[in-house]
């Protein structure tokens, strides 16, 4: 089951931060991007430096949810 960075942390980081954060830790994207020659075969670890969201609230995630739901109707 996939956890939040914010359970393992307890920290909020921005959209943009979350989108790198959900592409490293998508178990099938790595050996994807290995199959197509985009990474390296021998690639036996990545590192991922999150800054940022500092200022990021609670409330901030339920506004951007709310977001996008509103451009999905």
């Amino acid at each position: 089951m996939f956890r939040c960075f914010k359970d393992y942390h307890e920290v909020l980081v921005p959209p943009a931060c979350g989108a790198a954060l959900a592409a490293v830790t998508d178990k099938s994207l790595i050996p994807h991007l290995q199959d197509e020659g985009k990474l390296p075969k021998s690639l036996s670890n990545i590192i991922v430096i999150v800054c940022g969201g500092s200022g990021i609230k609670s409330e901030n995630i339920e506004q951007w949810r709310n977001d996008i739901r509103e451009e999905k109707d």
